[in-house]
């Protein structure tokens, strides 16, 4: 029998979607589906999301988490079927396969346009005898509402879309006919027999469960109208969502057999229009880190392999799932490929508040644990991928010399020791912190003026010192030693370049470049900081596999060449 945390693949074996179920140790009294938000808000919610499922499986009720098809680690849209078709199959599926493995009642849960997803398929699931309780938790009014508001937030980031009719949000694409489904769809009230129905809502004080299911809490501003980084785990929310769950459950535990999947296939398109499939198969690395393998289905894979490290509070499927596209594209060219969780991210969150910061010094350790052993997997050293601090984690001694390249988006920080990075840099993900270490638009104090007139104008050799002995981040001795331990490749967009500058950058890319090593750096206007652009992401995309393919060249090269002519590194 199953117990504990599981990531599994559920829902149809054309379309599986990823999902972390938290099982009871001595049978379970039902299930609890928790459905997610879209886009940032998934992100901002996961923490909360597992801390509730693994709360909820301590008092003995089985608890699912998944993506939706076409979001995260999940499999790609089904193009036969529109957006809102292939949600309601997830549910469906997901409803199913817990009925299947003996779970007598089955609450669902659903979070903002989760909960309006859920509200549109109570009926369906209730027909079906696969719902019997739910709750719609802060959910969101209208689709017409969600999809301004996720447009503004596009826009006010300064990202643009490609020029097609597709709606782009930040960090993922609608088709237009698909938008245009889910601006139609609209909160309905919910009258289904025998289903008792909650309904949690935001306002300035909280307060209990009424005879009604309805209830409010003043914790969801903190939860969601923040940076990923900082969202806080909404606790009294959390308690009273799981008595109310309790109070659904059957009397008696029973026994689940559920299936585990830890391996699943899905379709990827290659740049001409074919379609291959990949596999992708769930894993715990040495030290406990979950990871995701993506390998060609067909043939053995044909190396390097590319290993992505996300960065700051992203889970392991990257900037909104960007790492778990680009991973099966790469396994579609025939590499394979390797994302993880670090410990305290992820599924390996832990019980804090709020995410750690994204410079932990044991994060050095977790992708040191994942490179040896991908090397090990494939028999020779990965590509390197990352985005701000995942890169930094890929570069820093010891782990630069593990690596055959590193491929670095939008690098800020530099300190040798980790626990030393300034705290606007930690914070960079947040636009407004990229456009104050850029020196845009940003009220300076007297004394951040002098400070940065004293690092203009003081000569390089100081300013190399002062990062060597942790007194400022300047890139030097970090550049230098990365470039003299694998070959570098670093991409930033403009606005990270700006930041990149005030650190004295370009002066610090040319005496690494001395170390003899081979170092690309460009700035690409296509980039975004946090990759949540589209153009941005067809970039990063593009990059991966180009760089890939150079790889292979170069090994082709080796090959052909007489003995004696030289080695790559």
């Amino acid at each position: 029998m199953v117990r504990g945390n599981v990531t599994t693949w559920m829902g149809s074996p054309g379309s599986p979607v990823l999902a972390h179920v938290s099982v009871p140790d001595d049978g379970a009294s039902g299930a609890v589906v928790l459905c997610p938000p879209l886009g940032r808000e998934q992100v901002a919610s996961y923490r909360s999301y597992r801390q509730l499922a693994e709360s909820l499986a301590r008092t003995g009720l089985l608890t699912v988490r998944f993506s939706w098809t076409g979001q995260g680690d999940s499999a790609p849209i089904d193009d036969e079927l529109s957006v809102l078709e292939n949600w309601a199959a997830d549910m469906s599926a997901i409803g199913e396969q817990l009925r299947e493995a003996g779970v007598q009642k089955i609450t669902w849960v659903g979070l903002r346009f989760g909960a309006l997803l859920l509200a549109r398929q109570a009926s369906d699931l209730h027909e079906a005898g696969l719902l019997d309780a739910m709750v719609l938790w802060d959910p969101t009014p209208t689709g017409r509402a969600f999809l301004r508001h996720e447009q503004l937030l596009y826009t006010s980031a300064g990202l643009e879309g490609d020029g097609g009719s597709d709606f782009h949000a930040l960090g993922y694409t609608l088709a237009a006919s698909d938008a245009d489904a889910l601006r139609a769809l609209k909160l309905k009230d919910i009258a289904l027999p025998d289903v008792p129905v909650a309904r949690i809502t935001r306002a300035a004080e909280a307060t209990e469960p009424g005879p009604d299911g309805a209830w409010t809490s003043n914790e969801m501003e903190a939860l969601l109208e923040t940076s990923s980084m900082t969202a806080a785990v909404p606790r009294r929310t959390l308690t009273t969502l799981q008595s109310w769950c309790l109070s659904q459950r059957s009397e008696d535990r029973a026994p689940v057999q559920l299936e585990v999947r830890d391996s699943a296939e899905m379709p990827q398109a290659l740049a001409d229009g074919t379609v291959v499939t990949v596999r992708e198969t769930a894993l715990t690395l040495p030290t406990g880190l979950p990871a995701i393998l993506t390998e060609p289905l067909d043939g053995p894979p044909s190396g390097p392999g590319v290993l992505y490290v996300a960065a700051s509070s992203e889970p392991l499927d990257g900037p909104s799932g960007l790492w778990a596209l680009s991973a099966r594209r790469v396994a579609a060219l025939g590499a394979p490929a390797l994302r993880i969780d670090k410990h305290g991210t992820g599924e390996l969150g832990g019980a804090l508040p709020t995410d750690p910061p994204p410079y932990l010094p044991g994060f050095i350790d977790d992708v040191h644990v994942a490179a040896l052993w991908f090397t090990e997997h494939t028999g020779s050293r990965p590509i390197g991928v990352g985005m701000c601090s995942g890169a930094y984690f890929e570069m820093v001694r010891p782990n630069g010399a593990l690596f055959r390249k590193v491929v670095g988006l939008n690098l800020l920080g530099f300190n040798r020791d980790p626990a030393r990075i300034p705290d606007e840099v930690a914070m960079a993900t947040d636009p407004s912190h990229i456009a104050a270490m850029a020196g845009e638009h940003v009220e300076r104090s007297t004394k951040a003026r002098i400070r940065d007139a004293v690092k203009t104008n003081m000569p390089q050799t100081l300013w190399r010192w002062a990062g060597r002995v942790g007194a400022a981040n300047s890139p030097d001795d970090f550049l230098r030693e990365a470039a003299e331990d694998t070959e570098l490749v670093l991409a930033f967009s403009p606005a990270d370049q700006s930041a990149f500058a005030q650190q004295r950058g370009e002066a610090a890319v040319a005496w690494a470049r001395r170390a003899g090593g081979p170092f690309e750096y460009r700035v690409d206007p296509e980039l975004d900081h946090a990759l949540f652009g589209v153009r941005s992401r067809r970039r990063t995309l593009q990059l991966v596999d180009d760089e890939l393919l150079r790889c292979r060249r170069q090994d082709a090269a080796l090959r052909t060449r007489p003995r004696g002519t030289g080695d790559a590194r």
